[in-house]
């Protein structure tokens, strides 16, 4: 019985592909293209822990991309979540959506207030900030990023 069992499965295996494993066909969300995060006070900085986009506290920050699965494929349609993990843990922000028709995604969130345990003076002015994690999720699954951390700043005074 088992080995009848057995051969009624492989068959429907081999008859029917499509039950394979997401992960094996390549169809399961593998990583994430930051393409853009668009903020007030925003922009590129290097506050000593390498280039990294910058957000201000108190106005939205939108982060934009490609979801792709783990063979480089764009995915359609696709649930993706951005968990920004603010220093000041109870201000932690998440982001929810769904990728076009060509795999682009645009996630806005409220930034938090920062705790501004860092800072960087540049001769003129005295940044403080935090280094924030970034974390992308789709279907359960944490995906990798060229963008896994933002320097969250809290204040600039004058140096």
């Amino acid at each position: 019985m088992k080995k009848m069992l057995f051969a009624f499965v492989l068959s429907l295996l081999l008859v029917f592909p499509t039950f394979a494993h997401a992960e094996e066909t390549g169809a399961a969300p593998a990583s994430v293209q930051v393409t853009s995060v668009t903020a007030k006070n925003g922009g590129m900085a290097d506050y000593g822990y390498g280039s990294k986009y910058r957000v201000g506290p108190r106005y939205p920050a939108t982060f934009k991309g490609t979801l792709k699965d783990k063979n480089g494929k764009l995915m359609a349609n696709q649930p993706i979540q951005l968990y920004f993990e603010a220093e000041i843990k109870s201000l932690a922000q998440t982001a929810t959506g769904t990728t076009d028709e060509n795999g682009q995604f645009s996630l806005t969130i409220q930034v938090p207030s920062a705790a501004g345990y860092d800072y960087f003076d540049n001769g003129r002015f005295k940044h403080y900030f935090d280094v924030v994690l970034i974390t992308f999720t789709s279907n359960d699954i944490k995906l990798s990023s060229n963008v896994s951390s933002v320097y969250h700043l809290a204040y600039s005074i004058n140096s």
